[in-house]
């Protein structure tokens, strides 16, 4: 095995002809030389690439968040790229070289044990990486996730029957430069996690700390004080009436988890969406509660008599 540990900038040649010697090395990969690669692999060997992921590295080249990491670009003994195809395609669309380490001389079948563990890091595990927040992390990044799917007029996250983390159908992808930029803008924000969890704890928990605390997160940009109670009071049932809003809310909750309920259909996100956001708008105008909640359509958001 060859080992070149200076970096270089790596010339067509060393690509067209076939290598039957596993070699390493670092290198200075161009946006001519990865157009190279890529016109040179068998489209039949290689996986389809996926727009999303080849966006993705886009994005982390240009925001220089690129790093040589130890993740290689392999090639096989034919010239086929085997590994590394959504990289290649990435470094194209950003018009930027990136260095990384590029291995030659693989057998074509050894794509087929590329990639097979499941444990692959989720942003989850970067806000736990990169912030130092060890606590908090997971829930952090499902309601981020959350907010970002909200934020572009999309609800399928507000599932109360949904582990932290999970939506149905699919999701609205955010990367690690959303992730840091969320959070420069909300310094705060495991503080609110935490806070906001506190209060889930007191209760019964009838919604998971993803759809729980992005609720609170929404209604505390409109009033921080009364999404405080708001959330409080969903969360404990306390200090409540059998005529307010909130109790006909969290009562409409428990009956869609009652699976051998008759007479109550189950909560899509979007019929959560529409019965949490009306129930707020009812508490925030002092009304009570209706006899009955309507799924057509996802009101704005009050606070007081002012329309958010």
């Amino acid at each position: 095995m060859t080992n070149l540990s200076n970096a270089q900038a790596l010339n067509k040649s060393t690509f067209t002809q076939p290598c039957t010697e596993l070699t390493t090395q670092i290198a200075t990969i161009t946006p001519k030389i990865a157009a190279e690669l890529i016109a040179q692999t068998d489209p039949t060997v290689q996986r389809k690439s996926k727009s999303g992921q080849i966006e993705f590295l886009r994005l982390q080249i240009l925001n220089n968040k690129w790093q040589l990491n130890g993740d290689a670009i392999r090639q096989d003994t034919k010239g086929n790229i085997i590994d590394g195809l959504h990289r290649l395609k990435a470094c194209v669309a950003a018009d930027m070289a990136i260095k990384t380490i590029f291995v030659q001389g693989l057998p074509t079948d050894a794509i087929k044990t590329i990639d097979q563990s499941n444990a692959k890091r989720s942003l989850g595990d970067y806000i736990g990486i990169t912030y130092g927040e060890a606590k908090y992390h997971t829930t952090a990044a499902a309601v981020i996730q959350t907010l970002s799917e909200y934020a572009g007029g999309r609800v399928s996250a507000f599932d109360s029957r949904q582990n932290v983390g999970g939506t149905h159908g699919k999701k609205h992808k955010i990367d690690s430069v959303y992730i840091d930029d969320f959070l420069a803008k909300n310094p705060n924000f495991f503080g609110f996690i935490g806070h906001s969890l506190a209060i889930r704890a007191q209760g019964d928990k009838m919604l998971t700390p993803k759809v729980l605390c992005s609720f609170h997160w929404i209604f505390k940009q409109i009033n921080e004080a009364k999404a405080d109670d708001f959330i409080y009071k969903l969360s404990t049932g306390t200090t409540i009436s059998t005529e307010h809003p909130i109790y006909a809310l969290r009562k409409r909750i428990f009956k869609s988890k009652e699976t051998k309920f008759s007479g109550y259909q189950k909560l899509t996100a979007r019929n959560m969406a529409c019965i949490v956001f009306s129930t707020w708008n009812l508490y925030v105008t002092g009304q009570p509660a209706k006899k009955k909640f309507s799924f057509s359509k996802i009101p704005a958001l009050l606070n007081g008599n002012l329309v958010d």
